[in-house]
């Protein structure tokens, strides 16, 4: 295989040594139409002009836009120059690949990854073969004195027609779960609901998947139909035993679509109550989500931000790659999180210390969330987020994002399996300062706005801020539910929105993405 053809000697003897010597395959030639690259005519050895060579083959196949459906059509079709040379390099390479397991990798997927990852490939060469047909590439490679590996023809003597099935989500050498792609799930018996938002499908073994899939996979009302058909199906239908929510866009989720609260305030007379109502929608879906009977697993990536970083702290359980940015960044656009972060924050960060004894000072932890909210903190990964509260430290992480839907399956069906009991919604869950740590944080904001780092505008975002983080105006520190501070959340958020700067802060961020400081 690594003898050195004939053509390679005479081109070194030749010294025709590539680009730094002039000349090697091609010839660097100055033409009056400008630099040319001739081509060394391999049965002459002299270099020729070069010449726009017509392939009938491509010009079949130009109109296909899927790479698999294309290799189908040029192992079918390919009986002309162009096809045998495809057909022929794309075998060897297959059957190398092949003859490669156990040897460099226990799984096919590996090869797959890398051949990808490497050469920015579409399709690795397991999914090439079959695309073309395992069973129909076998034979071809005979044909070609290709060696076929033992363990293809073990597979296919089980029955199984394909290296990756689909079906079951799981890959030949049965090691471990193959990627789960939704775009091989869409428009089939798979897919159970969709709209321009959100897709509801099925996993298999009794999971369902919640899918993003708008602009952005922002949050808006079609997005929360599709997400309350999943938790009605999953609470009644005994098959189901869990339900995953992600997305496979660029990120995760970017928050609230803002240009329906901008949009509604304008044509519903800035009725708050009305405004109030959408908000309440995001908040009842994801109390679904948290209080449902079976395990909800979340599975963010990428940037998690406003109401897709609510999203992830309702769920049981969190599955993230490594990579993951989440924040409530609702100030950048004039109002407070109302889907629930607040609510999630105390609970996560101040509820745990108070229950260790009553002489817990709280109000640092208090602070901290203050702090993480009114500066829209970002988490610079997902280690930092569990220190932020956004994940919980028995939250998974993970390095690789295509397996990212399979983890969260598995720890699904892991959580369904250990017997599953989700939370109280009635129970007192979070502890309120009340008004004594609201003057605290009050006097804090009045010297920052005196000294002027903060706008009139931040001003009254962090007073909004403060009372719905100390519980309103309780006059003793006291436990209250979850409910509570949700109503708390859509009340500030709602009235924040009928502020002419909040408006101008939503307009601005829709008009160049990035946050306006009035």
């Amino acid at each position: 295989m690594f003898k050195v053809p004939t053509v390679m000697q005479q081109l070194f003897d030749a010294k025709a040594l590539g680009n730094k010597t002039g000349a090697g395959f091609y010839k660097s030639v100055q033409t009056a139409q400008g630099r040319e690259f001739h081509i060394l005519n391999l049965a002459s050895g002299q270099y020729e002009p070069p010449i726009k060579p017509r392939s009938i083959l491509s010009e079949r196949v130009a109109g296909i836009d899927d790479l698999a459906t294309r290799y189908r059509e040029i192992f079918k079709l390919g009986d002309d120059r162009e096809g045998r040379y495809l057909i022929d390099t794309t075998l060897a390479i297959l059957s190398y690949a092949a003859n490669r397991i156990p040897e460099i990798s226990d799984f096919i997927v590996d090869i797959d990854n890398a051949m990808k990852l490497g050469f920015n490939s579409v399709l690795g060469p397991f999914e090439i073969w079959d695309a073309i047909g395992v069973r129909a590439g076998c034979d071809l490679m005979r044909e070609h004195n290709l060696k076929v590996p033992q363990w293809v023809d073990d597979m296919l003597t089980t029955g199984a027609a394909s290296f990756y099935q689909h079906e079951s989500a799981q890959d030949v050498t049965a090691y471990r779960p193959s990627p789960i792609l939704f775009k091989d799930l869409t428009n089939t018996p798979r897919e159970l609901k969709r709209n321009t938002s959100a897709s509801l499908f099925d996993l298999g073994d009794g999971v369902l998947c919640f899918e993003f899939h708008g602009k952005g996979n922002t949050l808006d009302a079609a997005l929360y139909e599709i997400g309350n058909i999943g938790i009605d199906i999953l609470e009644s239908n005994s098959n189901y035993r869990a339900l995953v929510i992600g997305s496979q866009g660029k990120d995760f989720c970017l928050g609230a679509n803002i240009s329906v609260f901008l949009q509604v305030f304008t044509t519903a007379e800035g009725d708050l109550k009305q405004l109030e109502k959408i908000v309440q929608g995001l908040q009842e879906l994801l109390m679904r989500v948290r209080f449902a009977s079976k395990p909800v697993i979340i599975a963010p990536y990428g940037r998690v931000l406003g109401g897709g970083a609510e999203v992830v702290m309702a769920g049981a359980h969190v599955v993230a790659t490594t990579d993951t940015h989440i924040g409530l960044v609702e100030v950048g656009v004039g109002v407070i999180p109302a889907g629930g972060g607040c609510k999630e924050l105390l609970r996560r960060n101040i509820s745990p210390h108070v229950g260790q004894g009553s002489q817990v000072d709280v109000m640092p932890y208090l602070q901290r969330i203050f702090e993480t909210i009114a500066s829209a903190k970002v988490s610079e990964n997902a280690q930092i987020a569990q220190e932020c509260g956004f994940l919980k430290p028995t939250d998974t992480i993970v390095i690789n994002d295509a397996e990212l839907i399979g983890v969260a399956k598995s720890m699904a069906l892991e959580l369904a399996a250990a017997g599953y009991q989700a939370p109280k919604r009635d129970d007192k869950s979070i502890y309120a300062v009340g008004s004594h740590g609201k003057a605290i944080l009050l006097a804090s904001i009045e010297q920052q706005h005196a000294d002027k780092f903060i706008s009139d505008h931040d001003a009254l975002i962090a007073k909004k801020l403060a009372h719905v983080l100390c519980g309103g105006d309780l006059s003793t520190p006291q436990w209250v539910t979850e409910d509570y501070i949700l109503q708390l959340e859509r009340e500030a958020f709602a009235s924040l929105l009928g502020e002419t700067k909040t408006q101008e802060r939503i307009s601005y961020m829709l008009k160049n993405a990035k946050p306006l400081r009035n």
